[in-house]
């Protein structure tokens, strides 16, 4: 296993900008503004001495004098403890420190504060001053940095000066090398994590290899970086990254394409081709929902091999003998080209998670695993936070929250809850951006028209300016007995106040309306 060095710094100072350079590819996000790096991501420097090394670049650490988290610029507010306990576990895996500053702005109390958390760690560190663009600015620029006390070496990642002197610097700081060293796994299994924003990509990786190793939180868009994990299952070396289009995955998967994110894309045929790229980036097979007619012009005429899953018996794989057993289980025949596999049941409900299950048993049959005890492992599976989680009963009514936000996410939802044993069901959906609303409202009319009732918050803009002119009332007049209101409370006190015994009330949206089935549920 190759040593580490790790880039520290407060926001800003161009951690990021000098990862790229020495890796010597664009694989972090660089911006003018802070607080763009969140999660730590590593590389490897194959120096021009022969020594290589991984390079981890970690988030921008605002401290204190007294080593505590202190609030950092507009972009890292809410994320300022996350980020440091990434960067202690950078500096725990390492056996370098770079600390990085910004020679323009000079030595500010951050940069203090932060060579003093450092200094107690007790590695080697290189002081790092960058934006230095010459020789000519050096002794000016890094006088005051002299008060640090560490080893100082002025560069400027943007534009080259002295990078190969920090090569230098690094290697001989690397403890000295052993020939018996492992080496890196050959044959690693690469698997892409697809999902829309604060789907739970994140948390899931987290749970599969066992450590806090991305950063979690409610807010959609937290993980900007396309970060490699490397990690081992049953003595197999595997890898996750957390996006798509920049991979070469073993095995990709695509459970359906949806007329989403226009005011990015454009278009659904945008859409398409962008989905069309993840797929041929595939150097395995490509698993595929054959009943979604984006998803197959996706993967149309592509040199891949393409296995499908559905409703039907022109798919691969597909259900038979479908069964809904009370609550939120289900069963049916997992058949294939015909012949029946083994049974599978579901403790989470609606026919899309059975869609789900099937493209999750394509893979892992792929893969060689012994059908039963795939079985038995989907059986067990307890279902994602915020997809249909039941948080509480009061008086009776069932609360609920899920994630969805659109309205093809919206009906599935509300049609997996009609099949359940309650008596009716209550939809609070906040919408989310104006751009989504106006241009598939009438999508959303009939996604939320399945419920018994609808009650709705105003627009959640997020990003955006209502230069579309839509409000929540324009929905409103479209979906008959429909209400909304401006606050949460006002919502969930009307909804609990008309619910009765044996109804389910679930909260629909990407944004904060979890909110309010906390008021509804009685949760701090």
């Amino acid at each position: 296993m190759l040593p580490k060095i790790a880039l520290l710094g407060r926001p800003n100072v161009g951690k990021s900008t000098l990862f790229n350079r020495l890796i010597r590819s664009n694989r972090a996000i660089t911006h003018d503004r802070p607080g763009v790096t969140r999660d730590r991501m590593e590389g490897v420097v194959r120096s021009r001495s022969g020594r290589s090394f991984t390079l981890i670049d970690t988030g921008g650490v605002t401290l204190d004098s007294h080593h505590s988290v202190a609030d950092g610029p507009e972009g890292l507010r809410g994320f300022e403890a996350e980020i440091l306990q990434q960067t202690q576990a950078a500096m725990d895996e390492a056996s370098v420190f770079c600390l990085v500053v910004d020679g323009r702005e000079g030595l500010m109390p951050f940069d203090e504060h932060l060579a003093s958390f450092v200094r107690r760690a007790g590695k080697p560190t290189l002081l790092v001053v960058n934006k230095v663009d010459g020789m000519e600015h050096e002794d000016t620029m890094l006088a005051e940095f002299h008060a640090l006390g560490f080893p100082m070496l002025a560069l400027s990642a943007e534009h080259g000066h002295n990078i190969r002197a920090l090569e230098e610097e690094m290697v001989d700081l690397l403890p000295v090398e052993d020939p018996d060293a492992e080496a890196k796994p050959e044959n690693v299994l690469r698997l892409a994590m697809l999902g829309r924003p604060n789907a739970g990509k994140s948390s899931l990786v987290n749970a599969m290899i066992g450590e806090d190793r991305m950063i979690v939180s409610d807010v959609a868009g937290t993980t900007r970086d396309s970060v490699d994990i490397p990690f081992v299952s049953d003595g197999r070396a595997c890898e996750f990254v957390d996006t798509f289009l920049k991979l070469s995955n073993d095995i990709s998967v695509i459970l359906n394409i949806d007329n989403d994110h226009l005011d990015y894309f454009g278009s659904i045929e945008n859409s398409i081709k962008s989905f069309r790229k993840f797929a041929s980036n595939s150097t395995g097979p490509v698993i595929v929902n054959g009943d979604d007619a984006n998803t197959m012009k996706a993967v149309e005429g592509l040199d891949k091999e393409i296995i499908t899953f559905g409703w039907g018996n022109k798919n691969d794989y597909y259900a038979a003998d479908v069964r809904f057993l009370g609550g939120a289980k289900s069963g049916y025949t997992l058949m294939h080209h015909g012949k029946p596999i083994c049974e599978i049941r579901l403790s989470i409900p609606g026919k899309h998670n059975i869609l789900n299950s099937m493209a999750c048993a394509a893979v892992c049959l792929y893969l060689g695993m012994n059908p039963e005890e795939m079985a038995e492992h989907i059986d067990k599976f307890p279902g994602a936070g915020r997809r249909f989680e039941i948080l509480g009963e009061v008086n009776g009514v069932t609360i609920a929250d899920d994630y969805a936000h659109h309205p093809t996410e919206i009906a599935a939802t509300l049609k997996a809850a009609k099949e359940m044993d309650f008596h009716e069901v209550w939809a609070v959906f906040q919408p989310f951006t104006y751009s989504r609303t106006a241009l598939l409202m009438d999508d959303f009319v009939t996604a939320l028209s399945v419920a018994d009732h609808v009650v709705m918050s105003e627009i959640m803009g997020s990003r955006e300016k209502n230069t579309y002119n839509v409000y929540t009332k324009d929905l409103a007049e479209k979906i008959p007995g429909s209400v909304w209101f401006n606050t949460f409370k006002e919502m969930a006190d009307y909804t609990m106040s008309h619910a009765k015994p044996g109804d389910l009330v679930i909260t629909l949206g990407c944004g904060d309306v979890y909110k309010c089935a906390y008021i509804m549920a009685g949760i701090d």
